[in-house]
């Protein structure tokens, strides 16, 4: 290989550019050529460069080129393939709905109408009229049921309504019997009113009545004035009595009629029938009816009140059958209040004296009346001696101990008596024979607050 030779490069102005100019020293000249030479070859290689690039870039679009030319040669032959075999199938397919659409099928669809007509007026004479005939025959037959439903609904909403009237009669009939007067009132309104219940109520109006006609000698279940503490019964004068018989409990005034009825006195008719004329409870309208039929010798039934009220408008002028209330009012409350006043108040010395003498007067006229009026003569015993008369105060007490008197409440007056004597040991032997009752009558009342202390009496309640 030959040595590489540089020749002469000419510039614009035809003079050498690789050769120095001229005058220029050999080592500018080197270098010059050098940067020259590297100019060159640098020139070459980037030449040499752009030239394989274009030639890549030329060969990769003629590869494009010849990929879609073969797509489209691809396309063209399966277009020709189906042309030759898919195409006629298809178009025998066309052909074959065409005549099914527009041929076959309105031929047939005719010809079954055709047949359906006749078949449906065969079909509607054999199998729709006769069932119609039969809808038409169950729809009378369920609205036949369904009118005799409504009439047995009504039938047994009437029966349910009169079961519920009858079992309230049966609960007002129980109700009456513990002694509600109301529903007593109800039964009787019933039997009146309602034609439907009028047997019924009527029924249950008499077994009340008979219930009460046999508990009117049912002498073991009585009901009387208890000492609460000891569960004794209080023996009653009428006077006590008659105060128990306006108590606002039902027990407490069917146990004061009882009382009066076992006392005998017709002084308590008058005082029997003013409490018969607001009572409400079956259970006492029944004793007091009881005491009136014994007392006043009058046939009265046990509640029947209407007639025993009617029976008293001709009988309330009769003294000997009123107790005079009225007077033993008269007493007043100041003589009783005296009575609890503490000992040496001036209450006590200032008024009990004045009080026990208005209260006198009052009390014998009672007594002259009704004798059996034991709470009032030991009244007068305290009043008595509150006066000073200590004679007239032993005589009452000497009727207060008479055994046909029978007052329970007694040695209350007589511990007094010793009292007022300075007998205080005889005083404490009476209280000590006091009944329990008595003992707490005792206990609040301040004539006996100098023996309050003496642990030999057992004071009730202390």
């Amino acid at each position: 290989m030959k040595p590489y030779k540089r020749g002469i490069i000419l510039g614009p102005d035809e003079l050498p550019l690789n050769q120095p100019p001229d005058g220029l020293d050999s080592g500018t000249q080197a270098l010059i050529e050098a940067r020259v030479i590297t100019a060159l070859d640098g020139l070459r290689v980037y030449n040499e460069v752009r030239l394989r690039e274009m030639d890549g870039a030329l060969a990769h679009r003629w590869r494009y080129a010849a990929l879609v030319s073969f797509a489209i040669a691809a396309v063209s032959v399966a277009w020709g393939v189906y042309a030759f075999i898919f195409a006629p199938k298809a178009a025998i397919q066309q052909v074959e709905e065409y005549m099914r659409d527009k041929m076959t099928v309105p031929a047939i669809r005719e010809a079954l109408d055709t047949a359906a007509k006749g078949l449906a007026e065969e079909y509607v004479d054999k199998k729709l009229v006769p069932l119609e005939q039969r809808t038409h025959a169950a729809e009378n037959q369920l609205l036949e049921v369904a009118r005799s439903t409504e009439v047995r609904q009504e039938e047994l909403a009437d029966g349910q309504r009169l079961f519920s009237e009858r079992l309230k009669l049966h609960e007002s009939a129980a109700m009456a019997k513990s002694g509600d007067g109301d529903s007593y009132e109800h039964l009787k309104k019933m039997a009146d009113a309602s034609p439907e219940l009028r047997v019924s109520a009527e029924v249950l109006r008499r077994d009340v009545d008979m219930f009460f006609q046999i508990d009117r000698f049912n002498f073991a279940g009585q009901q009387y004035i208890q000492h609460a503490p000891t569960k004794q019964r209080i023996e009653l004068s009428i006077d006590e009595a008659l105060e128990y018989l306006s108590n606002p409990s039902a027990k407490v005034r069917e146990a004061a009629a009882n009382h009066l009825h076992d006392i005998g006195s017709p002084r308590a008719v008058g005082p029997l029938m003013k409490a018969l004329e607001t009572e409400k409870d079956l259970r006492v309208l029944s004793r007091i009816t009881r005491a009136l039929a014994t007392l006043g010798e009058v046939t009265v039934e046990p509640l029947n009140s209407e007639y025993a009220l009617r029976w008293w408008l001709n009988q309330q002028s009769r003294p000997e059958l009123n107790f005079l209330s009225g007077s033993f009012g008269k007493v007043s409350d100041l003589f009783r209040a005296s009575l609890a006043a503490e000992v040496g108040s001036a209450f006590s010395a200032g008024v009990y004296d004045t009080s026990a003498r208005a209260a006198i007067p009052h009390l014998r006229f009672v007594l002259d009346r009704e004798p059996l009026a034991h709470k009032t003569r030991e009244y007068l015993c305290y009043a008595l001696c509150a006066v000073g008369d200590l004679e007239e105060a032993k005589k009452q007490l000497d009727m207060l101990s008479r055994k046909e008197a029978r007052y329970r409440g007694e040695p209350l007056p007589r511990a007094y008596i010793a009292m007022v004597q300075n007998e205080h040991e005889k005083a404490i032997t009476a209280l000590r024979q006091a009944t329990p009752y008595d003992l707490g009558r005792a206990n609040v009342m301040a004539i006996f607050a100098p023996l309050r202390q003496d642990r030999r009496i057992p004071w009730v309640f202390r």
